[in-house]
């Protein structure tokens, strides 16, 4: 309990004594508390004649008088939730990119009063920029169906989108109007707001290979060309474009025979490429595999084939996520050179003697019959006859 404190002036004769026909105010001040508040004043005198003259067995006089305020606390509440989850803070819901995302919205009035035109928006992940906000569809929650968000009430809301690569965070924003009731306005009252956010990361994983032969990318044929017998270097660099690191990741050669697996290889990994050493392959490493080998004739394509699976980190696997995969071919040709010369005597291919009797004196024909066995073109093709004097290039003809 208080006692107010009086207010100088009602004492009009300045004897202490209420007398009849004065008006003695009090007065005391606080700050409103929530919700309804009544206090009650009480007030005793003692009857008198004057001042020191008092009424024998008079007793004294009480009356008391109540007074009421209602202290407004109006408040309001939203959470929102990606596909049911609160995710305030990144990461927040993993999910793969185009996959379909549900947000839903609870507001509820934590207040005292019911809270009118209350209004929903959506940042759409760009805070700086209103153009894009959205207003979640309503669902339900309006119990009483009065269009107004009563203490106790909650109202959801939902909207739907489309997971985008990377880090998403968008804010919901709620406000309401404060009253006592359909068309009762608060004097004064100002909105009440609140806000929260909600995040989810889309996965974007992406592998990515290039193999050489020889140094020389050579997706399409002939590539580089090689006699057979040569060294052949392939060498295979993988990297991986997207946003997660890749685990379990695998480099394969068809080894130039695609319908065929039992004679695939798998290169041999170039160390230095996983720069942090924790066996994933993250996003600006590249990591490089070689294999060598032995030119062969003709047209060689052999395809690299490599595969990864992605996750959050070390032992840190996201649901659901599938293996990526890419491939890469590279060339070279097998350059097989070869001539061939078929030598006639009069129309008689012996190689060996006698070969054909001719009499003395007889004409002789001899013809040359020049091939290509081999796998390339041939240019500056001569043929000379060394005129039956090996030894001796004196003689030696061109037919």
């Amino acid at each position: 309990d208080f006692e107010p404190t009086l207010v100088t002036g009602g004492d009009t004769n300045g004897d202490g004594l209420l007398d009849p026909g004065e008006t003695w105010s009090y007065t005391e001040t606080s700050i409103a508390t929530a919700g309804q508040y009544t206090n009650i004043a009480k007030v005793v005198g003692m009857p008198v004649l004057g001042i020191d003259e008092p009424i024998p067995e008079a007793d004294e006089v009480i009356d008391d008088d109540p007074s009421n305020y209602f202290g407004v606390d109006a408040k309001i509440h939203i959470e929102k939730f990606t596909e049911g989850a609160h995710a305030d803070t990144p990461t927040g819901e993993i999910m793969p990119i185009g996959h379909p995302i549900d947000w839903t919205y609870d507001v509820t009035n934590p207040g005292n009063v019911p809270l009118a035109n209350v209004t929903v928006t959506d940042d759409n992940g760009t805070p700086g920029d209103t153009g894009d906000d959205f207003p979640p569809t309503f669902v339900d929650g309006d119990t009483n169906t009065d269009g107004l968000l009563d203490p106790g009430e909650m109202w959801r809301y939902w909207a739907g989108g489309t997971a985008a690569a990377g880090q998403y965070t968008n804010i919901a924003d709620v406000v309401g109007t404060p009253v006592l009731g359909i068309d009762q306005p608060i004097p004064e009252a100002e909105n009440v707001t609140d806000d929260d956010p909600s995040n989810y990361f889309g996965v974007d994983a992406k592998i990515h290979i290039e193999k050489t032969t020889n140094t020389d990318d050579a997706d399409a044929p002939t590539g580089p060309i090689v006699p057979i017998g040569n060294p052949i270097t392939w060498t295979y660099d993988v990297t991986n474009p997207g946003n997660v690191p890749l685990a379990n990741v695998t480099v394969t050669d068809d080894n130039g025979t695609p319908g065929d697996t039992a004679d695939d290889f798998e290169p041999t990994l170039v160390t230095g490429g996983d720069t942090n050493g924790d066996g994933l392959l993250d996003p600006g490493e590249t990591w490089q595999y070689t294999e060598t080998s032995t030119a062969t004739a003709g047209q060689y394509t052999n395809i690299a084939v490599v595969v990864g699976t992605p996750v959050l980190g070390i032992d840190e696997p996201i649901p659901e996520a599938e293996n990526v995969t890419a491939d890469d071919p590279s060339n070279y040709l097998g350059v097989n050179a070869k001539i061939h010369i078929e030598k006639a005597t009069n129309g008689d291919n012996d190689d060996a003697p006698t070969g054909p009797i001719v009499l003395v004196g007889s004409p002789i024909t001899w013809t040359y019959e020049v091939t290509n066995p081999g796998n390339v073109p041939l240019s500056n093709v001569t043929v000379t006859d060394d005129n039956g004097t090996p030894g001796d290039t004196a003689d030696d003809f061109e037919p």
